[in-house]
This record gives structure tokens, C-alpha cells and sequence, in this order.
């Protein structure tokens, strides 16, 4: 619980921070002193809705744990004049096979969604089978999720494919499939998405990261695209 605590108020600092500045997930390595600690964070933002000059993203901390586990906090937000806060997500994963000659690593996650989003009701349970597999030019990875949504917690599916190219010691690139399947019945839509991303290394622990795609929403076909820098301290 008090790994826990930490880490819900790193994002929250960082959230804050970028909220009270000029948004920029460039700034957000120097808002932050956590010399010592092994944690992950990220802001990966999303594009602006026309004609608005909020930054709306996602925030995220993690840290390991003993036992090969790993835990996790991702907090939706968008920031401007009244910034905004979407269900907060927590998420323990571990390892239950890893990776030979023949068989790839396994790893389970469970998770739960937390209603802290304006007008949310109810927690969301959810939960995680991923498996990757590295190969000499990179690596090959796929995971399928089964998570509740609505008011009813009505199952839906997740399932991702995907593959890693190193191109250089620093450079690499991704294509990644992912289906969301909403349950019978409900008013959510099956969403299909293709994206295309490129991961360059600027510094030990600091890498930015480019996406583009396309994604198939109900019928209607839309164009991605994103930035993001991790960072790990």
C-alpha cells in the first residue's frame, strides 16, 4: 500500500505540474526527483478535439515489486482551464512463464478501474493474458483482455498482435493489431486499429516514441497519430 501511495502521488505531481505550465510531456522529467526509485513514467497525449487548446492524455506510473511483479497506475486526464480526471486504472501483472529457447514469456494481469471520473459509477474489473517472444531481428508479442464495461459490467474482449524491428542499437519500429469486441447488445462498437510506430532512444532511461495508424470504428474509418516520451528514473 505505500508503494502504492507513492506512486499515486508521482502522477499526481506530474499531472499537476503540467497542468499549472505550458502542457508538454517534454517538461515532465524535470518536474520530478525520484533518484533512487525504480519507476516508469509516461504521458502519452492524444490530439486535441477542433478548436480546442486542451491536452488531453494519459498518465502513467509503474513499479516493480518483489516476486516478478510489476504494478501499475494509469490516470486519464485532460487539462486546460478546468482539468478533467477519467476513471483511474490500477493493474498488478506477474510473470508465470518465461521466455526458453522453444516457449515465449507469459504473464497475467489483473486490474481494476476506479470510478473517479465525473458522473462514474462502480468499479471495473479486468483481466490480462500477454505472451512475448524475442527473436534475433526483435520480437513478436500477442495478448488477449477480458474487461467488464457499463453499469452492468458486461464482458467485452481485447485481443493484440504485434511485432518489434530493431533497425539500429538505438532505433526500432512496431506494427501492432488490436480488436476490441464490446459484449451483445451493448452501445459500444466494435473497434478495429492498425498501427504503424517508431521508438528512438535519446538518452539512458528517456525515449520518444511516433505513431500512425488507422482504426475502424463501427464502419466509419478514422487516422491516428501520436507522440509520446517514456521515461524512467
Amino acid at each position: 500500500m505505500a508503494q502504492l501511495g507513492r506512486m499515486v502521488g508521482v502522477l499526481v505531481l506530474a499531472v499537476a505540474r503540467l497542468a499549472a505550465a505550458d502542457p508538454s510531456a517534454a517538461d515532465l522529467a524535470s518536474t520530478l526527483d525520484l533518484a533512487g526509485s525504480r519507476m516508469d513514467l509516461r504521458f502519452d497525449p492524444t490530439a486535441p478535439a477542433p478548436g480546442s487548446t486542451a491536452l488531453s492524455g494519459v498518465g502513467s506510473v509503474g513499479a516493480s515489486l518483489p516476486l516478478d511483479t510489476r504494478l501499475t497506475l494509469r490516470m486519464p486526464a485532460t487539462l486546460g482551464d478546468r482539468p478533467v480526471v477519467g476513471d483511474t486504472q490500477v493493474a498488478a501483472s506477474r510473470a508465470l512463464v518465461q521466455e526458453t529457447a522453444l516457449f515465449p514469456t507469459v504473464a497475467l494481469s489483473a486490474g481494476l478501474a476506479l470510478p473517479t471520473a465525473p458522473g462514474s459509477r462502480g468499479a471495473h474489473p479486468g483481466v490480462k493474458v500477454a505472451a512475448q517472444k524475442k527473436l534475433f531481428w526483435g520480437d513478436v508479442h500477442a495478448e488477449t483482455e477480458l474487461r467488464t464495461e457499463g453499469r452492468e459490467l458486461a464482458l467485452s474482449y481485447r485481443t493484440a498482435v504485434g511485432t518489434r524491428l530493431q533497425l539500429r542499437p538505438k532505433t526500432s519500429a512496431s506494427l501492432d493489431l488490436v480488436t476490441v469486441r464490446p459484449p451483445a447488445g451493448s452501445l459500444l462498437r466494435r473497434d478495429d486499429q492498425a498501427q504503424f510506430g517508431l521508438c528512438q532512444e535519446l538518452a539512458p532511461g528517456a525515449r520518444v516514441r511516433l505513431g500512425a495508424g488507422a482504426k475502424v470504428t463501427g464502419g466509419q474509418s478514422s487516422l491516428l497519430s501520436s507522440v509520446a516520451l517514456d521515461l524512467r528514473f
